[in-house]
C-alpha cells in the first residue's frame, strides 16, 4: 500500500528526520542499478581508456619513453583545448555567439 501524499491543513507538521527510504524503495532499485552499471561502463570506454592506458598504448605503438610523454601531453591538451572551447561556447551568451 502506498503512502498517501494528499496534503491535509489540519493535520500536525512532523518533523522528519530525513530517510533514504524514498531511494532505497523497490520501486527505485532497477533505476538506481541502471544508473551505476551505465557509470561503470561510461567509465570503460572513450577517452577514458586513453588516458588510463596511455603508457601502454604509446609503448605498443612502438615510441620510447620520451615520446610517450610527449604523447601523453599532448593528448591530454587537445582534451583540455577542446572542453574549454566547448565549455565557452555554451557559456556565452546566445547574441555573442
Amino acid at each position: 500500500m502506498q503512502p498517501s501524499l494528499k496534503f491535509n491543513p489540519r493535520s500536525p507538521a512532523k518533523k522528519s528526520r530525513g530517510s533514504a527510504s524514498p531511494i532505497a524503495g523497490t520501486e527505485n532499485a532497477q533505476v538506481i542499478v541502471l544508473g551505476v552499471v551505465l557509470a561503470v561502463f561510461q567509465q570503460w570506454c572513450g577517452i577514458n581508456v586513453i588516458f588510463n592506458y596511455a603508457e601502454e598504448i604509446f609503448r605498443a605503438a612502438g615510441y620510447d619513453i620520451s615520446s610517450v610523454l610527449k604523447n601523453i601531453a599532448w593528448t591530454g591538451s587537445v582534451n583540455l583545448a577542446f572542453t574549454l572551447s566547448r565549455w565557452a561556447w555554451w557559456t556565452a551568451p546566445e547574441g555573442d555567439r
